[in-house]
């Protein structure tokens, strides 16, 4: 999983199948990297997403929730069509 830090924000490239198993590693490391970091912004890049199911779906929702209680914001980019 590549990801960046810089400025309080948090930018991951997101793999090319979002399922079960990459959703539960990015919720691992998203969770050290708050630890270590302070984080304001945090960005999903799609940019090489093929397939995402639900895991993938309840990660972005459970970002989006603590993103808001920290005061900060989350924004999804570059999805494929």
């Amino acid at each position: 999983m590549v990801y960046e830090v810089a400025n309080g924000v948090l930018i991951y490239y997101l793999p090319e199948e979002l399922d079960h198993y990459a959703a539960d590693m990015l919720k691992r490391k998203t969770a050290h990297v708050f630890d270590e970091e302070e984080i304001r912004y945090l960005i999903f890049d799609f940019s090489k997403t093929q397939f995402m199911d639900s895991s993938g779906i309840a990660l972005i929702l459970r970002a989006r929730r603590r993103m808001r209680t920290l005061g900060g914001s989350l924004l999804v980019c570059r999805v494929p069509q």
